[in-house]
């Protein structure tokens, strides 16, 4: 998706939108490069990008699930 949004659809369901660019403003991240933004790919569960920044999908879920 643009503008630093992932599209996420857990397996019970549940489905958002999670907005990163909040997230990654001020700290430098080499995840503002929207290139290495794209990158961004599922691995044992994890989300995960190829400069090593990584999410855990419980605490995301957790997360998201407080804005319902």
């Amino acid at each position: 998706m643009e503008d630093y949004c992932l599209k996420l659809l857990y397996s019970d369901g549940f489905n958002a939108i999670l907005q990163m660019e909040p997230f990654l403003k001020g700290t430098g991240s080499p995840l503002l490069n929207s290139t290495e933004f794209d990158k961004v790919h599922i691995r044992k569960g994890f989300i995960e990008w190829d400069c090593g920044v990584d999410l855990d999908p419980v605490e995301v879920y957790e997360f998201l699930k407080g804005f319902e």
